[in-house]
Order: structure tokens, then sequence, then C-alpha cells
């Protein structure tokens, strides 16, 4: 994922851009901060699953065990902000903040829509591959294809169910961390 808004076409950013950090990414990355702690109470509402927090790493888990879990670890960056990497499957890891430097230049609401439609894929079901000729997945809720040549490991493929939905009448069992569930 990761956001890159330079004009390509007239060679992007200058290479120096690289190695520095100019913005206040607090201020750059404060909406994403607070969508991010948010984020597991608004699944939990919609969904039945479980949050575990462990320092960095956030896990929420389905209820259905043929649905993928959702990691997210969060790791603070030292000019301010915050780095998140998002793990979902047997072996999909995508960033969707990274290295926040001048040439990496995207902001909250960048942020928040890849998070989110990373969060959707894996809310809605997709299936996962390791083969020969890549590895990746597809989610035919949302029409997203993301693959990338193979990293060493078994070939597989697998399908993960959509996320069951709280039952009616249920709301926030799911244990969100400051949670009563």
């Amino acid at each position: 994922m990761g956001t890159f808004n330079w004009d390509w076409e007239n060679g992007g950013p200058p290479d120096d851009a690289y190695s520095r950090v100019t913005r206040d990414l607090a201020a750059v990355c404060g909406d994403f901060v607070a969508w991010l702690d948010r984020l597991p109470g608004e699944l939990t509402t919609t969904y039945d699953c479980t949050v575990e927090a462990d320092g960095l790493l956030t896990t929420i888990t389905p209820a259905d065990a043929a649905a993928s879990p959702l990691r997210l670890e969060r790791r603070d960056h030292p000019g301010g902000g915050v780095v998140v990497t998002v793990a979902f499957g047997r072996c999909m890891r995508d960033w969707v903040s990274d290295c926040l430097c001048d040439a990496c230049d995207g902001d909250s609401a960048e942020f928040i829509e890849a998070a989110e439609q990373l969060v959707a894929v894996v809310t809605g079901g997709f299936d996962e591959f390791r083969l020969d000729d890549g590895q990746g997945y597809r989610s035919a809720t949302r029409g997203a294809v993301s693959s990338w040549p193979s990293s060493p490991g078994e070939f597989f493929e697998v399908t993960w169910a959509p996320w069951p939905a709280m039952p009616a009448g249920v709301t926030d069992v799911g244990g969100a961390p400051g949670s009563a569930g």
C-alpha cells in the first residue's frame, strides 16, 4: 500500500527527500491514529469477533475459525506519527504507513483509505495463494487483487470466509480494549 503523491512523470521526489522528514508527523498522522484507536471497537460492534492487544500488536479474531484474523502492528515513528503494518491470512502483510519520509508523503486521509480497503478485504472474505507464479490475495466482494512474486515457503490456496455479523440484539461482546466484554 503506502501513498506517494509526487508527479512521477516529471521524475518524482528528489533523492534527498527519501532521507529527510520535514513535516509535523504527529499532525500528519493524527486522524489516522484516532481512526486506529476506534477500529477495534467498531469491528466488535459490527462483527462477532474478539480483540487482543499485546503491546504494539492488536489482533482481531472473528468467531468463525474459517475467517482470517486481522493483525495491526503499530510502531511510533522517531519523528512523530505512526507506522502501521496490517497482516492477515496465512502470510499476507501490507504496510499502510511506512517510513513517513518526505518522499513517502501520505497523510491521514490516505492512510485511513488504504487501511479501510484492507479491513474490507479481510472482513468480506478472500482467497489467498502462494503458487509457483506468485502469491497474494483476491477479494470477490471488493474486486481487489494483489499479487507479487512468490516468497519461499509451501505452495497453497485457501479461501477465508467473511466475518460473521454480530448477532441481532448483542452489542460489543468482543472484548475491545477498555470494554467490559
